[in-house]
């Protein structure tokens, strides 16, 4: 069995870590995303050979266990019927025929910025893509925070609000 996920948020992760938890060892995932896909496997924690959960693999341990990262690569085109994709390398421009038995589109959404004020500052700030999560985690050490903020109890909003409480945050 060989799986297609397209996306690198909340939803892309999700999927290939229940496919890792519960599909036979031998299926195949291959992960697709136009940002760089070593940020979203993990960009808190450590990554290490024996991980148990994909968050925390090293690139040779998601290999090992048939995940295969896509990082910079945009899916162009999905021929449903032929049960393939096309994904463009956004680095080489080289072009990738990708054939699935499973197709999953988890491609994520933006933040809705709030229309009140003071959102223009620039420690208000949204968590979307590899620029989001870099300014973020710029934050994390600023001896000037010592009280965070976070509009939003998901999943993203859940990690924020640990990673800052780690950094001593309150």
């Amino acid at each position: 069995m060989k799986v297609i996920v397209i996306g690198g948020s909340h939803g892309g992760y999700e999927s290939v870590e229940t496919i890792y938890e519960t599909m036979p060892k031998n299926t195949v995932v291959n992960w697709y995303d136009q940002g760089d896909l070593d940020l979203v496997v993990n960009w808190s924690k450590e990554r290490v050979d024996d991980a148990k959960d994909v968050r925390h693999m090293t690139n040779e341990a998601l290999n090992k266990n048939h995940i295969n990262l896509f990082s910079l690569s945009k899916v162009i085109n999905i021929d449903a019927s032929k049960h393939c994709i096309i994904a463009k390398n956004l680095v080489t421009d080289e072009e990738i025929v990708d054939y699935y038995d499973k197709l999953i589109i988890a491609t994520g959404s933006d933040a809705n910025k709030l229309r009140i004020p003071g959102t223009n500052l620039d420690r208000v700030m949204t968590m979307r893509g590899k620029v989001g999560i870099n300014k973020v985690k710029q934050q994390l050490h600023n001896a000037q925070i010592k009280n965070v903020i976070i509009v939003g109890g998901g999943y993203i909003g859940i990690m924020a609000a640990n990673m800052f409480s780690q950094a001593g945050n309150r």
